[in-house]
């Protein structure tokens, strides 16, 4: 009984499926692939298009079974919010001057960002003793010493291929522990830091860039997210007096 419930409900959905409108079959595409369908080659786009019809089809065939589940309607009321936010964002323009108000109120400034090197071990003795022997160094050598030991001790086989570097990371995106131990910290200088139930870390500063101030031009599009931000909150709270 049920493949003869499906050979007549598929045909029909397949009927609903090819009129899909070409805005929404674009919408789907940007959103799963973050690519313009308008731009594939047609092998693509028959492709994609397949997929949406498909995907259609399918939630059209399951809606019954979940249309009352707790989960999917808090999971519908929270993306039609994020649609609508994202919507009502995109829309608004926001002014030079209201760009350079929040300027001067905000005052922007970069966040200090560190280029760190990294040389992982499960052994805490080891970590310490290496520590040992290249803080001896004139700061001048150590790097390239560091260099040299992360091929012979490192066992995080990622950062290893690039000698160890981490690459340039934001202090607020530090583990906590390495946040307060970097703190006063100067280039080519090092410290070891625990990772919980994982092991030990010996890190060198490469390089660093401080605090700074930011122009407006260089602080334009952080403004104005932020403004785009602020009048979505005022018109939220608009809408729920």
């Amino acid at each position: 009984m049920k493949k003869i419930a499906l050979s007549l409900i598929v045909p029909a959905m397949m009927t609903f499926a090819a009129n899909v409108l070409p805005n929404e079959l674009s919408s789907f595409v940007a959103q799963k692939y973050k690519v313009d369908y308008n731009t594939q080659t047609q092998e693509n786009k028959d492709k994609l298009k397949k997929e949406y019809e498909d995907t259609v089809r399918l939630v059209s065939l399951i809606s019954n079974d979940v249309k009352n589940d707790i989960d999917y309607k808090a999971a519908k009321n929270l993306m039609a919010i994020n649609v609508w936010s994202q919507k009502y964002m995109q829309n608004l323009r926001i002014s030079n001057e209201v760009l350079k108000e929040l300027y001067n109120k905000e005052k922007p400034k970069t966040v200090p960002t560190y280029n760190l090197y990294n040389i992982f071990t499960t052994d805490k003795e080891k970590a310490e003793n290496i520590l040992a022997i290249i803080e001896k160094l004139p700061k001048a050598e150590r790097l390239n010493e560091f260099k040299k030991q992360v091929k012979i001790i490192s066992q995080d086989f990622i950062s290893n291929k690039k000698d160890g570097n981490l690459g340039w990371i934001e202090v607020q995106k530090l583990d906590k522990n390495i946040q307060e131990k970097i703190n006063n910290k100067d280039i080519n200088d090092m410290f070891v830091s625990q990772l919980e139930n994982v092991g030990w870390q010996i890190l060198i500063i490469a390089d660093y860039k401080p605090v700074k101030e930011v122009s407006f031009e260089e602080s334009k599009e952080f403004l104005t997210k932020l403004a785009k931000q602020q009048e979505l909150i005022k018109k939220v709270d608009s809408l729920l007096k």
